[in-house]
């Protein structure tokens, strides 16, 4: 099986995926631009903490998606 292959079995997936990550974007976007006020206002230090903190969660949730 090479890559093509792949692509062809788990592109309808990918489609539902991104259908379902747009609507959760957009339904999260106030809060979003919120998140992005408080980061821009933080020190350095601040923003490099709640960076590593932001992608630890994210990687906790992609790990369980993937599941």
């Amino acid at each position: 099986m090479n890559a093509r292959d792949l692509l062809e079995v788990f592109e309808p997936e990918l489609g539902d995926v991104r259908a379902k990550a747009s609507q959760a974007t957009s339904a999260l976007s106030p809060m979003l631009e919120e998140a992005k006020r408080f980061y821009a206002s933080q020190d350095p230090d601040t923003r490099v903490l709640l960076g590593l903190g932001v992608g630890l969660l994210l990687g906790k949730v992609v790990g369980r998606l993937g599941r």
